[in-house]
């Protein structure tokens, strides 16, 4: 899920001075789709990682990180693509989404690398590898 919203970022930023409202509106509407969808599965995920479960203390302050960093996610995803990104807003929407697009994607990038942190650190923790091209936690 965080992958997808990682690509719409990226294609949210493309060419952005450079092409029509409309396509600056679309794009931001299926970052706000792909953040929502994130959002639902980082609640869901939470509950696996609860530090309670973890069976030693070091295993258990990486669970503890891991799930900060998921709220952390949460939050941002909420704030800079789910209600910053709707489809409408005042003014000439648009050139709103161009001006403060960068912004906030860039928002929602730092507290991706952040959880991508705390995911390496868990597994680490936690004994089991992440493979390149393998969804995260």
């Amino acid at each position: 899920m965080l992958s997808g919203v990682r690509g719409r970022l990226q294609a949210f930023r493309l060419d952005l001075d450079g092409v029509g409202a409309e396509t600056v509106v679309a794009r931001a509407s299926r970052l706000r789709w792909r953040c929502v969808g994130a959002i639902d599965a980082l609640r869901d995920a939470e509950a696996v990682f609860q530090p309670r479960e973890a069976p030693t203390a070091r295993t258990r302050e990486a669970a503890r990180s891991l799930v900060g960093e998921m709220q952390a996610l949460q939050q941002a995803l909420q704030e800079h693509c789910e209600r910053a990104m709707r489809s409408t807003g005042p003014g000439q929407w648009a050139d709103s989404l161009r001006a403060w697009g960068p912004f906030r994607t860039s928002r929602v990038e730092e507290k991706l690398a952040a959880y991508d942190h705390a995911a390496a650190r868990f597994a680490r923790v936690a004994g089991f590898k992440l493979e390149p091209g393998v969804p995260k936690p």
